[in-house]
């Protein structure tokens, strides 16, 4: 009876060294799955399936590790995925990138018709917009914003370098006539692409656009368009009725022209109007100014690259007269008549 007992306790010792064995060599063969094959990687819980050190020729490696539920993940999804994400970044891009505006500087110049010493200016800068509410727009819609025609416009190279990116309460420079400008197409601009303005940026847009900005000489830095001269080197004969031009902008966004005479009465010459879609830079002329029966000569108009309009009095002799003052602002009352400084032989 003793003897049957230890042959049992025995074999009882024999199976449990048996299973010790076999535990050890199951994880010396997970071990060895885990160093020898260096090309599975680790996913999650698991390996990634690459079909390498197949063992039983059925296209996927590494059996002794359990194969997930939804199936073994392969280097074809994992790149898919990567790709989905880049697809996803070049729709919606994170942090400000100008290249993300598709922005074409060549063809707004052509369609400004800037000259070689201008910028092609947004007035609402790409960084200005991006800071206002654009960060979260697709790169389509930035474009679209880029190459808004009405965001842009012609300016001195200097003067943009200076503006960069800032707004109206970030930047001082620029002339009465420039500002409210900027302050005018700004509002028009954010309300159109829903972009916000900060209590500081509107203060400066109300003072700009409440400044009385009268027919004035802007400073040599707006625009090559424009005459550097104060006033006009052009001598006046001695009997020249004293006067000067008079403007103003109508409801269709012509500007009407009118000689005053120093004795308050307005003469206007038969065409006299300057259309709103002139050309930059090219001068058209009035017919004959006739005051107490002699001909004066014309009103001769051109339009300027910040949309203010520069007007000048083509003597009939055939000079140009330009006063110190004349320029009407690009943005102006309807109706309001504006005048030029004065045009007299006696200075």
């Amino acid at each position: 009876m003793t003897h049957v007992r230890v042959c049992i306790s025995e074999r009882r010792l024999l199976i449990a060294l048996l299973g010790v064995l076999l535990a050890g060599a199951a994880i010396w063969l997970s071990l060895d799955t885990v160093d020898s094959h260096g090309t599975c990687r680790t996913h999650h819980m698991y390996r990634t399936y690459d079909g390498t050190h197949d063992g039983d020729g059925d296209g996927v490696g590494c059996e002794s590790l359990p194969e997930p539920p939804s199936g073994p993940p392969s280097s074809t999804s994992d790149s898919s995925a990567i790709g989905s994400s880049s697809a996803a970044a070049s729709t919606i891009s994170t942090g400000y990138d100008r290249a993300n505006w598709s922005y074409s500087s060549e063809s707004a110049r052509e369609a400004l018709e800037c000259d070689s010493t201008e910028h092609v200016d947004h007035v609402v800068a790409l960084k200005e917009a991006y800071d206002s509410g654009a960060s979260h727009w697709t790169n389509t819609r930035k474009s679209a914003f880029a190459n808004d025609r009405e965001n842009q416009w012609c300016l001195d190279a200097g003067l943009n370098i200076s503006k960069s990116d800032h707004d109206l309460a970030e930047w001082s420079g620029g002339t009465c006539q420039q500002r409210r400008q900027i302050a005018t197409v700004a509002v028009a601009i954010k309300t159109k692409y829903d972009l916000s303005i900060d209590d500081a940026e509107q203060s400066a847009i109300d003072v700009a656009l409440t400044a009385q900005c009268l027919a004035q000489q802007p400073s040599s830095t707006q625009g090559n368009n424009q005459a550097a001269d104060d006033t006009s080197s052009v001598d006046l004969p001695d009997d020249f009725p004293a006067g000067r031009i008079s403007a103003r902008r109508v409801a269709s966004g012509a500007t009407e022209f009118a000689w005053l005479t120093e004795e308050g009465e307005r003469v206007f010459p038969r065409a006299r109007y300057f259309p709103a879609n002139a050309r930059v830079g090219r001068w058209l002329t009035s017919s004959l100014i006739v005051v107490d029966g002699r001909s004066i000569g014309r009103i001769s108009v051109r339009k300027v690259t910040n949309g203010s309009i520069e007007f000048s009095l083509l003597l009939a002799e055939g000079e140009r007269f330009l006063p110190r003052g004349r320029f009407v602002p690009a943005s102006v009352d309807h109706s309001r008549w504006l005048q030029s400084t004065g045009i007299d032989p006696d200075g």
